[in-house]
Protein backbone atom coordinates (compact mmCIF):
# COMPACT_ATOMS: atom_id res chain seq x y z
CA UNK A 1 0.00 0.00 0.00
CA UNK A 2 1.10 3.52 -1.17
CA UNK A 3 -0.50 5.77 1.07
CA UNK A 4 -3.50 5.97 3.46
CA UNK A 5 -6.44 5.11 1.41
CA UNK A 6 -4.28 3.93 -1.88
CA UNK A 7 -5.93 0.34 -1.47
CA UNK A 8 -4.24 -2.99 -3.32
CA UNK A 9 -5.13 -6.21 -3.42
CA UNK A 10 -3.55 -6.46 0.12
CA UNK A 11 -6.03 -4.08 1.60
CA UNK A 12 -8.86 -6.97 2.61
CA UNK A 13 -6.74 -9.96 4.40
CA UNK A 14 -8.35 -12.41 6.87
CA UNK A 15 -7.74 -13.28 10.71
CA UNK A 16 -8.23 -16.31 12.63
CA UNK A 17 -8.61 -15.81 16.21
CA UNK A 18 -8.72 -19.07 18.67
CA UNK A 19 -7.49 -17.35 22.17
CA UNK A 20 -9.83 -17.04 23.91
CA UNK A 21 -7.96 -14.36 26.42
CA UNK A 22 -7.87 -12.29 22.98
CA UNK A 23 -11.47 -12.60 22.65
CA UNK A 24 -12.17 -11.45 25.84
CA UNK A 25 -10.03 -8.40 25.44
CA UNK A 26 -11.25 -7.53 22.20
CA UNK A 27 -14.72 -7.60 23.66
CA UNK A 28 -13.43 -5.19 26.51
CA UNK A 29 -12.34 -2.69 24.47
CA UNK A 30 -15.27 -2.61 22.10
CA UNK A 31 -17.05 -1.83 24.87
CA UNK A 32 -15.63 1.51 24.44
CA UNK A 33 -17.39 3.55 22.90
CA UNK A 34 -14.99 4.94 20.03
CA UNK A 35 -14.48 1.13 19.07
CA UNK A 36 -18.11 -0.22 20.01
CA UNK A 37 -19.29 -0.37 16.06
CA UNK A 38 -15.80 -1.73 14.41
CA UNK A 39 -14.27 -4.44 14.72
CA UNK A 40 -12.17 -3.46 12.27
CA UNK A 41 -11.04 -0.16 13.85
CA UNK A 42 -9.88 -2.33 17.10
CA UNK A 43 -7.54 -5.00 14.99
CA UNK A 44 -6.33 -2.03 13.25
CA UNK A 45 -5.32 -0.19 16.45
CA UNK A 46 -3.85 -3.47 18.15
CA UNK A 47 -1.84 -3.43 14.60
CA UNK A 48 -0.50 0.27 15.84
CA UNK A 49 0.90 -0.32 18.50
CA UNK A 50 2.08 -4.26 18.75
CA UNK A 51 3.34 -3.95 14.81
CA UNK A 52 6.15 -1.70 16.14
CA UNK A 53 7.23 -4.06 19.31
CA UNK A 54 7.01 -7.22 16.78
CA UNK A 55 9.27 -5.89 14.32
CA UNK A 56 12.03 -3.93 16.92
CA UNK A 57 11.86 -7.67 18.46
CA UNK A 58 12.67 -9.42 15.40
CA UNK A 59 14.73 -6.85 13.11
CA UNK A 60 17.71 -4.17 14.50
CA UNK A 61 17.14 -1.31 12.47
CA UNK A 62 20.23 0.01 10.51
CA UNK A 63 21.08 3.49 9.26
CA UNK A 64 23.13 3.29 5.93
CA UNK A 65 26.13 5.27 4.96
CA UNK A 66 23.65 6.97 2.75
CA UNK A 67 20.92 7.78 4.88
CA UNK A 68 19.37 5.12 4.13
CA UNK A 69 17.67 2.93 6.67
CA UNK A 70 17.40 -0.95 6.99
CA UNK A 71 15.66 -3.26 8.77
CA UNK A 72 18.18 -6.66 9.02
CA UNK A 73 16.81 -9.87 10.93
CA UNK A 74 18.25 -10.58 14.13
CA UNK A 75 20.55 -13.11 14.14
CA UNK A 76 18.61 -16.26 15.99
CA UNK A 77 15.61 -14.32 17.15
CA UNK A 78 13.16 -16.74 15.17
CA UNK A 79 14.75 -19.95 15.67
CA UNK A 80 15.12 -18.77 20.26
CA UNK A 81 11.06 -17.96 20.00
CA UNK A 82 10.47 -21.76 17.84
CA UNK A 83 13.10 -23.14 20.44
CA UNK A 84 10.95 -21.77 23.71
CA UNK A 85 7.42 -22.59 21.96
CA UNK A 86 8.46 -26.51 21.40
CA UNK A 87 9.97 -26.35 25.38
CA UNK A 88 6.64 -25.31 26.36
CA UNK A 89 4.47 -27.86 24.24
CA UNK A 90 6.97 -30.83 25.13
CA UNK A 91 6.87 -29.60 28.97
CA UNK A 92 3.09 -29.32 28.51
CA UNK A 93 3.13 -32.91 26.60
CA UNK A 94 5.70 -34.31 29.73
CA UNK A 95 3.10 -32.33 32.29
CA UNK A 96 0.12 -34.42 30.75
CA UNK A 97 1.81 -37.62 30.63
CA UNK A 98 2.53 -37.55 33.97
CA UNK A 99 -0.67 -36.41 35.54
CA UNK A 100 -2.38 -39.72 33.40
CA UNK A 101 0.97 -41.83 35.06
CA UNK A 102 -0.68 -40.51 38.43
CA UNK A 103 -3.78 -41.34 38.01
CA UNK A 104 -3.65 -44.74 36.63
CA UNK A 105 -1.05 -45.38 39.50
CA UNK A 106 -3.16 -44.00 42.19
CA UNK A 107 -6.20 -46.50 41.01
CA UNK A 108 -4.03 -49.37 40.35
CA UNK A 109 -2.76 -49.06 44.35
CA UNK A 110 -6.58 -48.43 45.35
CA UNK A 111 -7.67 -51.56 43.98
CA UNK A 112 -4.64 -53.53 45.15
CA UNK A 113 -5.45 -51.95 48.79
CA UNK A 114 -9.11 -52.79 48.31
CA UNK A 115 -8.21 -56.63 47.73
CA UNK A 116 -5.24 -57.16 50.58
CA UNK A 117 -7.04 -58.54 53.25
CA UNK A 118 -3.75 -58.47 55.76
CA UNK A 119 -4.81 -55.95 57.73
CA UNK A 120 -1.49 -55.12 59.02
CA UNK A 121 -0.03 -55.37 55.20
CA UNK A 122 -2.64 -52.78 54.54
CA UNK A 123 -1.83 -51.13 57.51
CA UNK A 124 1.75 -50.62 55.64
CA UNK A 125 1.08 -49.90 52.02
CA UNK A 126 -1.60 -47.26 53.27
CA UNK A 127 0.63 -45.47 55.26
CA UNK A 128 3.59 -45.74 52.75
CA UNK A 129 6.02 -48.02 55.12
CA UNK A 130 6.74 -49.60 52.22
CA UNK A 131 8.54 -47.03 50.30
CA UNK A 132 6.95 -47.55 46.65
CA UNK A 133 3.51 -46.36 47.64
CA UNK A 134 1.56 -43.34 46.41
CA UNK A 135 1.85 -41.11 49.84
CA UNK A 136 5.75 -41.68 49.91
CA UNK A 137 5.71 -41.12 46.25
CA UNK A 138 4.22 -37.85 46.98
CA UNK A 139 6.41 -37.27 49.57
CA UNK A 140 9.50 -37.82 47.25
CA UNK A 141 7.74 -35.81 44.54
CA UNK A 142 7.23 -32.90 46.93
CA UNK A 143 10.74 -33.01 48.06
CA UNK A 144 12.80 -33.05 44.64
CA UNK A 145 9.90 -30.01 43.34
CA UNK A 146 11.36 -27.74 46.34
CA UNK A 147 15.18 -28.81 45.12
CA UNK A 148 14.61 -28.23 42.04
CA UNK A 149 13.26 -25.08 42.54
CA UNK A 150 15.26 -23.84 45.66
CA UNK A 151 18.31 -24.12 43.09
CA UNK A 152 17.02 -21.40 40.49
Amino acid sequence: MKKKGDFDNRARRYITITDATMWEQIDRIQSVETYSKSFNKVINTALLYGLPILEKQLFEQVTLENGETKYIEREGVAQEQALYFQLTRLMQEAITNLTVNKAVLSSLFAYVLSKCEDKELKQKLYDGELQETPDFMYGYEAEELKRIHSSK
